[in-house]
């Protein structure tokens, strides 16, 4: 799971495993056009505190960035939302494509996200792409 990600970040990608949950953190995580680099916790718990809509838990981590900026897609407690469960399994991230594809889908969104508030935001912000289906 972590193998691609250990090669592309090394010692800079940090885990703690403890026994219901399995945290990975990467600090400054840079995001093209941005000012800022991201601190990025991506956090699987064996039971979630939230729905995770039918999924395997496996399948949909806690995904949270510091700083927090406003986006099109985050959860009302901040988690992101990277993709929507009801989606086709080949249009959301899987356990078995391995962290570093999740790590990228983020650094995706988080550009996504930085576009959408430079173009107006909630008011008129344009989405690179198409957004998930329902």
């Amino acid at each position: 799971m972590q193998r691609d990600a250990r090669r592309r970040f090394g010692s800079s990608l940090n885990v703690d495993a403890e026994m219901d949950t399995l945290t990975y953190k990467l600090e400054a995580l840079e995001v093209v056009g941005d000012d800022v680099d991201y601190s990025l916790t991506i956090r699987f718990h064996r039971d979630p505190p939230f729905d995770t809509f039918g999924l395997a838990a496996e399948d949909y981590p806690e995904i949270r960035t510091s700083p927090a900026r406003a986006s099109k897609h985050l959860f009302p407690d901040g988690r992101q939302c990277v993709w929507k469960p009801g989606d086709p399994v080949e249009e959301r991230w899987t356990a078995d494509q391995g962290l570093l594809v999740l790590i990228e889908l983020v650094r995706r969104q988080l550009f996504f996200a930085l576009h959408w508030r430079r173009s107006g935001g909630p008011r008129r912000g344009e989405w690179l792409m198409e957004d998930a289906h329902g």
